[in-house]
């Protein structure tokens, strides 16, 4: 079995700093099988989750996560949908909303109404396409892929 560490830039490893690890390993099997895991300092991460489920199952899982926080901030919106007029969250996708420059999100199908003058409604997007909205990067990928996310300062997560 060889490992091979994935994420950074392998080919020029000089260039890249040293306290930097590669957010995915990968372990090739002499069977012919391939193994992806997460390291374990990108799991220990406090707002990190890991898919096991549904992406709608993570984020209720993170918004418990941020909730339980010292901020007092969280990421599912509490808005309760209604029966007629406002934004339309159809079934099968989520309600992306920015409030004071964070992201939040409504997954219950339904008609939302707008009375915060803080909450700015960004749109919708499927409940299984990758998300990228502020700060939030959601997404679930099949067996046979990957998911490569970069944050701010140019490191592969």
């Amino acid at each position: 079995m060889s490992n091979i560490k994935t994420g950074l830039n392998a080919a020029s490893s000089s260039s890249t700093p040293s306290n930097l690890t590669p957010a995915v390993e990968h372990h090739a099997h002499s069977d012919g099988t391939d193994d992806w895991t997460v390291p374990d300092d990108v799991k220990r991460h406090p707002f990190f989750v890991e898919i096991k489920t549904s992406v709608a199952d993570a984020l209720k899982e993170l918004d418990q996560k941020i909730r339980s926080g010292d901020h007092g901030h969280h990421l599912l919106s509490s808005k309760k949908p209604k029966s007629l007029f406002g934004r339309v969250i159809q079934a099968g996708r989520v309600g992306l909303w920015e409030v004071n420059g964070r992201p939040i999100i409504s997954m219950r199908p339904g008609n939302y109404w707008n009375w915060s003058p803080r909450h700015t409604w960004r749109g919708t997007t499927d409940v299984t396409n990758p998300i990228d909205f502020l700060g939030l990067t959601a997404a679930q990928v099949g067996q046979a892929e990957a998911m490569v996310v970069q944050d701010p300062q140019n490191r592969v997560c």
